[in-house]
């Protein structure tokens, strides 16, 4: 039985781990396989691991100070990563000793040139293998010739790699890796967006999904309140607004929504951690999201109209506007550009909704429809060459 060791993390976000679930989830359909996950930064210490939260805490704090560290960090790569190197080593060599693995492969850029130090330190001769979970900035850390592919989600990924000096050949582009729930619905969403749109567009109804993600949240009361007084004499309003485990947010915006009592026109729920996300984004016409890749990715993926109101910078920057430049969603940076967006969308019977959700099919055969689980497995039974 072949063997895959996969290095994700948790703890700087949850796009990583998004990805490295999409993957195994991909790879139990071959049961000749055993697939191995674990939490990168449990390779360190607790001291260690606790860095990890710089990510979160600065992030959080102001975007600035995380675009500085972003970009200092990209400067100082290398001694980054001989610095992990030093802290993983020990863990790490007993983890390939446990699993005994035919393939490593990582989701994580801090895993990348770390883990290949070690590699090279000790002549280990195992496949290695990089997933990018960004799709137009990426940071050093992603990139390490030594690696033996390295799978890219989009064309400006792939040429930012080229750009750092991976070889041609060893970048495979391959779909960006959605979560199991999401791959479930991608072949039948758009039969599904078509006859949703219509039941809405005969009601005069308008659904819009609001997502607050931990690492950035728009003025959603400011945006509700501008729907109901400029917008709700014209169509019907279900909002639905996903807090996840913000339940400070939450609180504070029921408190605010109760205010303003009940009204058939113009309804809103707001909930908490959701597990069922895509079922959130089905059931909605329009998405207002934060640009990160993980969530356009399944945004498309449920042919859902997007606006985007945030992004964090540094590995987050441009894609807004590579969402533009593929027509799968709009990047506005203010309240009353998003309810302009919104009026635009849903005017002349929804038709620049019906445009998007057909630019959105398109992108899904350039993007989506290259699954990544026949690679891997090919791959690790010799079945691929470089």
């Amino acid at each position: 039985m072949k063997r895959i060791l996969i290095i994700t993390t948790s703890l700087t976000g949850m796009g990583h781990k998004s990805a490295s679930d999409s993957i195994e989830g991909e790879l139990s359909s071959y049961k000749d396989l055993y697939v191995k996950t674990i939490e990168g930064f449990e390779l360190g210490s607790e001291w260690y691991k606790a860095q990890s939260q710089i990510y979160s805490k600065s992030v959080k704090l102001s975007y600035d100070l995380w675009h500085f560290l972003w970009v200092t960090s990209d400067i100082g790569y290398k001694e980054i990563n001989m610095y992990i190197s030093k802290k993983i080593e020990k863990k790490f060599l007993a983890t390939v000793k446990e699993v005994k693995p035919d393939l490593i492969l990582t989701v994580q850029p801090m895993f990348v040139g770390s883990i290949l130090n070690i590699m090279e330190h000790y002549y280990m001769d195992i496949p290695f293998g990089v997933c990018i979970t960004d799709i137009v900035s990426i940071s050093n850390f992603w990139t390490d010739k030594r690696a033996n592919f390295v799978i890219c989600p989009t064309e400006e990924c792939k040429e930012a790699c080229l750009v750092r000096g991976v070889d041609e050949k060893r970048i495979q582009s391959l779909s960006y890796p959605l979560r199991p729930q999401f791959l479930k619905v991608l072949d039948k969403s758009m039969d599904f967006r078509i006859q949703f749109m219509k039941r809405c567009e005969l009601k005069n109804q308008v659904n819009i999904l609001m997502v607050a993600g931990g690492d950035g949240t728009a003025n959603f009361y400011d945006i509700c309140d501008k729907i109901r007084k400029k917008l709700s004499h014209k169509y019907k309003f279900s909002i639905t607004i996903v807090t996840g485990r913000n339940m400070v947010l939450k609180a504070e915006l029921e408190k605010k929504f109760k205010v303003w009592g009940k009204d058939k026109r113009f309804y809103i729920t707001v909930k908490g951690f959701v597990k069922n996300m895509e079922h959130e984004y089905m059931n909605n016409n329009i998405g207002i999201l934060r640009a990160s890749p993980g969530v356009m990715m399944e945004g498309v993926a449920c042919r859902l109209p997007m606006i985007f109101f945030d992004y964090i910078p540094g590995q987050e920057s441009g894609n807004g506007e590579f969402a533009q430049k593929n027509g799968i969603g709009t990047l506005c940076s203010s309240s009353e550009e998003i309810i302009n967006k919104i009026e635009n969308y849903i005017g002349e019977d929804f038709k620049v909704m019906k445009d998007m959700i057909y630019r959105q099919n398109e992108f899904y055969h350039k993007y989506l429809n290259k699954p990544l689980g026949k690679y891997l497995y090919d791959f690790i039974n010799n079945k691929t060459t470089l």
